[in-house]
């Protein structure tokens, strides 16, 4: 871009790593552009080229948080430098808010097992008020208000193949995958324990079907499959 006025609409769309602008340039000179840059897009590296010397617009580049400030003239091997300098900073704070994703992401994982496990502790005991469980199952963001419910119990057992059970155990967990508002609880070692809610008792069967029908598929890919499935009756509480 030519100045910093015609800049400033390019690097909003592209939202770049790292800007380069001289200080002295028509409509918006150099720390005009970097106060706005600063101000929306604060993780961007700010260069600037600068032909003045003079201590004050150093010092307003550093209240702005300038990455470089560069006095002319200025060699390209001495441009490359600051550039590859600056690429690894940009690589490195990428690479740490990835980690910093990724551990945020297990721990809000972590934090919704322990939530469903919570709640199906308290689904089959006979000493927590609807209330309680209401309350657990907005914790564990599960839709638990329904006019019928029923509880199916999906065992599958490969004790002589540790390999086959791992699988076992991933596959068991995708069951549940397309059907509407039906909780998966972990139940034993070797078992499911599969909560459907439904509208109506045909809705309700309508899901049962279709969830026993996943389970002989996915059980089914596994070599000598050993798997039951154990229904509970429907009940309105």
């Amino acid at each position: 871009a030519s100045d910093g006025e015609l800049a400033w609409p390019l690097i909003r769309e592209k939202r770049p790593d790292i800007v380069i602008t001289d200080i002295k340039m028509p409509f918006m000179d150099g720390l005009q552009l970097a106060a706005l840059i600063r101000r929306e897009l604060p993780d961007t590296r700010i260069v600037i080229l600068s032909g003045y010397s003079e201590f004050s617009y150093a010092q307003e580049a550093l209240r702005l948080g300038v990455a470089e400030y560069l006095l002319k003239p200025i060699t390209p091997r001495n441009l490359r430098e600051v550039i590859r300098k600056l690429a690894e900073s940009v690589r490195e704070d990428k690479r740490k808010q990835e980690e910093r994703i990724d551990w945020q992401e297990e721990e809000s994982r972590e934090k919704q097992e322990t939530a469903r496990r919570n709640l199906f502790r308290a689904l089959i005991s006979e000493n927590v008020s609807s209330g309680e469980i209401l309350a657990l199952a907005q914790e564990a963001q599960i839709r638990l208000v329904a006019p019928i419910y029923q509880i199916i119990l999906v065992y599958a057992s490969y004790k002589e193949n540790v390999k086959n059970q791992e699988m076992a155990d991933s596959l068991l967990e995708t069951i549940t995958d397309g059907l509407e508002e039906c909780c998966l609880f972990a139940h034993t070692v070797d078992s499911k324990a599969a909560l459907l809610t439904a509208r109506s008792a045909e809705e309700l069967q309508e899901k049962r079907d279709a969830l026993e029908k996943k389970v002989a598929s996915v059980v089914g890919t596994l070599e000598e499959p050993h798997y039951f499935i154990s229904e509970g009756r429907p009940v309105q509480h």
